[in-house]
């Protein structure tokens, strides 16, 4: 007995020989029936209102977007789209339209939050300029103090006992203008740290508007439910975490300088009352320390004019 597939076999051998193998089939082995059960699946018809709400959930608040009927979501139209999502058979993401509205609504929220970083980083840039100036208003009247000083301590060589109870004193008055150079110095270290806050400030803003871009563009090519669209969301949230961070770090370096600053008004405080220590001793000297006396006028004048720059940098 042949096979049907033997080549050697004439066309009419292997025919043969293939009927005999398979004269046991029986077709209705190979025929299937199906039941109808499609009464058992039924569809809920959203009425007037749910329909409303389904769309303003889709951000399709006028008639032309409810219109779009792009069949990019599978279905003919929007309604029917619509009616899926009420039935629990789809989900808004994959309507490539909401996805796009959803990112342009990202990018313009990205937006808003970078040009509110701007300002604050303005705001903060007029602070360091205004304390800038102060500070450098501030060492021209150290200066003046200095020369007082040095005047003082040259006119002390011509008294006796209370001009060296002076010149203990004005020690102490160098001592302070010592103090509070340094603190001026911490003061400007401060002020470089909160620049270098200002500029990563102002590289988030400019990195969240790039990013807001390409959320746009990745929406409108939105493929398979706007997966593109979520990674860059993401990185968008992460970056506005980044510029708050930065923002209280600024506050903190902030609270540094005023505690400098209140340590400055204490110790020009505590000036005021060596000079008038000083005055009360001079008014006991002869003529020959007018000289003195006027120069210790100067030092309260400069201390005077010091401790009120210092009280408007600490409003600041």
């Amino acid at each position: 007995m042949g096979s049907a597939w033997d080549e050697k076999s004439t066309p009419k051998q292997r025919l043969a020989n293939f009927n005999r193998q398979f004269k046991q089939l029986d077709l209705n082995d190979f025929i299937r029936k199906y039941t109808d059960k499609s009464a058992d699946c039924k569809i809920n018809i959203p009425d007037k209102n749910e329909l409303e709400q389904l769309f303003n959930k889709l951000h399709k608040d006028t008639d032309g977007k409810r219109k779009i009927n792009c069949s990019a979501c599978g279905y003919r139209t929007c309604e029917e789209m619509a009616t899926a999502i009420h039935n629990g058979c789809n989900e808004r993401k994959n309507c490539i339209h909401y996805i796009k509205d959803l990112a342009l609504y990202e990018k313009e929220e990205a937006k808003n939050f970078s040009e509110e970083v701007r300002l604050k980083n303005d705001d903060i840039l007029r602070k360091n300029e205004a304390i800038g100036e102060l500070i450098n208003s501030a060492e021209e009247d150290f200066s003046v103090l200095n020369t007082s000083i040095t005047e003082m301590v040259s006119g002390n060589n011509a008294t006796a006992e209370e001009s060296t109870s002076i010149s203990l004193s004005m020690t102490e008055v160098l001592g302070f203008c010592n103090t509070v150079k340094n603190s001026l110095e911490d003061i400007n270290k401060l002020l470089v740290q909160l620049e270098s806050n200002n500029n990563d400030i102002a590289k988030v803003a400019n990195k969240t508007n790039l990013l807001s871009l390409n959320a746009s563009i990745e929406a409108a090519r939105a493929g398979e439910a706007g997966k593109g669209f979520s990674v860059v969301a993401q990185e968008i949230k992460e970056l506005s975490d980044t510029s708050k961070n930065t923002a209280l770090d600024s506050n903190m370096n902030k609270q540094e300088i005023d505690k400098a600053i209140n340590k400055l008004s204490t110790e020009s405080q505590h000036l005021v009352d060596i000079v008038n220590d000083v005055n009360g001793k001079i008014d006991s000297l002869a003529a020959s320390t007018q000289e003195i006396a006027a120069s210790a006028t100067l030092i309260d004048e400069a201390s005077m004019k010091l401790k009120d720059k210092f009280n408007k940098l600490n409003s600041i």
